[in-house]
């Protein structure tokens, strides 16, 4: 591990009812005012504690309402998908929107995919001591590697099993629209730091395993002004961020 402290940011069991509430708002114009204090009392029933409020609020509103500026276009995209999408395609909007704004999350999905497909299962242990290789042995990093396994178990996309803290994979969800697949592309890309991966292996990522995507490069390739299609040899195709105009 580099001697740079790596920050959480996401330590907090967030509920899908809650990102949905705070795109919706956020899509419809709604004031940030207005916005914090219907989160608040949307909280108020559901968690417990002052500063745990605080910090789930800090965690939602960055994620759709106050994303970094390297995310407002994605954002922007991904609240106007929101209106016309079916439930699948919207859980891949709040879970491009949530790696992309969070990389802990993001690093902690790939760890959970890879373990799946390793062995059919992952364990709170396991994820654990794979992301303090990253983020060091930090008491907001095992509680994070915790909620997020928690948060990913609320999304339906892992389930926990008879024995506590064994997580296997739960529905897998199907993305055929291509526009939507183009995003998710985007904020993989930008999730992962890399601003241009062959497109066969970033389509089959770990991180993205609660969903298959079938679609070929042809099939999205004029639905996301922000990403570029190119071919590499015979065979290969890479997929890049494009730069900001």
């Amino acid at each position: 591990m580099s001697g740079t402290v790596r920050s959480v940011g996401f330590d907090r069991k967030i509920r899908l009812a809650w990102l949905e509430a705070v795109a919706g708002w956020t899509a419809s114009g709604m004031p940030d005012a207005e916005i914090r204090a219907k989160l608040d009392r949307l909280l108020e029933g559901e968690v417990t504690g002052k500063e745990a409020r605080k910090k789930t609020k800090t965690v939602l509103l960055r994620t759709w309402l106050l994303p970094s500026e390297r995310l407002r276009c994605l954002r922007d995209q991904g609240l106007a998908l929101l209106s016309r999408t079916n439930d699948s395609e919207r859980l891949a909007l709040h879970w491009g929107m949530v790696c992309a704004g969070h990389p802990v999350v993001w690093e902690t999905a790939s760890i959970v995919g890879r373990l799946l497909r390793l062995q059919g299962e992952a364990s709170l242990s396991q994820v654990r001591a794979r992301i303090v290789e990253t983020y060091g042995e930090r008491s907001t990093v095992v509680r994070a590697s915790q909620r997020i396994l928690r948060s990913f178990s609320d999304w339906n996309v892992l389930e926990e099993m008879s024995e506590r803290g064994i997580y296997r994979a739960s529905v897998t969800h199907r993305l055929e629209d291509s526009e939507v697949v183009a995003w998710l592309i985007e904020a993989s890309l930008l999730s992962s730091d890399q601003e241009t991966r062959v497109l066969p292996t970033l389509l089959a990522s770990p991180s993205l395993f609660p969903f298959d995507i079938s679609l070929s490069g042809r099939e999205f390739s004029d639905s996301n002004s922000r990403i570029a299609l190119y071919s590499q040899g015979k065979n290969e195709e890479l997929v890049s961020l494009q730069p900001s105009r």
